[in-house]
């Protein structure tokens, strides 16, 4: 189960990578449905705020009809930043499964104190990490190519 709807994140991770963005997938389940999908849109949408995370939890929170979505659980193709963590701490996110892990920028284990752990006391949040690991990070490798064959870093 956790592997299918990873897949599904890292079907909404594709659909930002054919748009020009970068390779970044969330889907939020409540009761093993999915009720929100979100994609990377930064650039497309020339907002900051537009990651993955934001993105599916506004789509959660529409399709819910509720701010809270406390008993969901979020699948993301990449760890989140400090920005996407707090909103899902703020979204009250049960349990959030990570594919590739951020060691530069990620706020849910890969640096401490996380942002889950600076919150805790707002609420609680459950990090399972390593599904489709192999299978996330190659997507995100397209990032680190791409930059690399424009000149970047």
């Amino acid at each position: 189960m956790h592997e299918d709807l990873m897949r599904q994140a890292i079907q909404e991770a594709e659909e930002a990578y054919r748009k020009g963005c970068p390779p970044y997938g969330v889907v939020i389940v409540q009761n093993g449905s999915v009720i929100g999908k979100g994609h990377n849109c930064v650039e497309i949408e020339n907002d900051p705020t537009a990651h993955s995370e934001v993105q599916a939890i506004r789509d959660a929170c529409r399709n819910w009809g509720n701010p809270d979505l406390s008993g969901c659980d979020l699948y993301t193709v990449f760890e989140p930043c400090r920005m996407c963590a707090a909103a899902i701490v703020w979204a009250r996110i049960e349990t959030v499964y990570i594919g590739a892990r951020n060691a530069a920028f990620g706020a849910a284990i890969s640096n401490s104190p996380t942002t889950f752990e600076l919150m805790s006391s707002i609420h609680p949040v459950k990090v399972i990490s390593g599904i489709l690991s192999e299978e996330c990070q190659k997507l995100i490798s397209r990032v680190r190519q791409k930059s690399a064959s424009d000149g970047g870093a």
